[in-house]
């Protein structure tokens, strides 16, 4: 008896430490896959299209006040990967041109928002608002999304369906069986 279990536990060994090594990596899955979020990318120029490497860009949550600082690279692009969903508020600064302020930049989950920063010369101690919205166009991915917020679920129709017995929603869900038949 005990050598029959010591052949099967000679056999199954590998196969567990490969189970057990499946097994973590699909629970050891990177922060990123957990937090909502989305990406701010964009370009700085000046007004004749000049393209304005090493500008500070400041990106900060309208809601929590938080911020993240980067600079602009040799092709006057700047990327915020990762940032959690919400309304931000945007300042390029470079030495010798305004600063450029964007607010109200809604960014929802999964979204890639393009902005494009135009700074015009004059003093550093000058600020140029902008107001209105950004263009809802994803430059990075060939992806066409939409979010669906809760007023819209709320204002579906439900041909009579009473919404306050969620039994009656089983016959939507996957994998359900009435079990009356």
């Amino acid at each position: 008896m005990f050598s029959r279990f010591q052949q099967l536990a000679e056999r199954w060994t590998p196969l567990a430490g490969l189970l057990l090594a499946v097994c973590a990596v699909f629970v050891a899955r990177p922060a990123s896959a957990v937090i909502p979020s989305g990406t701010i990318v964009g370009t700085v120029t000046d007004s004749t299209g000049a393209l304005i490497p090493g500008a500070t860009v400041t990106v900060t949550n309208q809601g929590t006040n938080q911020s993240r600082t980067a600079k602009t690279g040799d092709a006057g692009d700047f990327s915020f990967p990762l940032l959690p969903a919400g309304t931000y508020r945007l300042r390029v600064e470079k030495e010798g041109f305004d600063a450029f302020v964007q607010k109200d930049i809604v960014l929802q989950v999964d979204q890639n928002v393009t902005l494009r920063a135009v700074l015009q010369i004059g003093a550093v101690t000058q600020t140029v608002n902008v107001v209105g919205t950004h263009a809802e166009v994803n430059l990075l991915t060939a992806t066409v999304s939409h979010v669906v917020d809760e007023q819209r679920i709320v204002d579906l129709p439900l041909n009579g369906r009473d919404t306050l017995e969620p039994s009656r929603f089983r016959l939507l869900s996957f994998g359900w069986r009435r079990s009356d038949r």
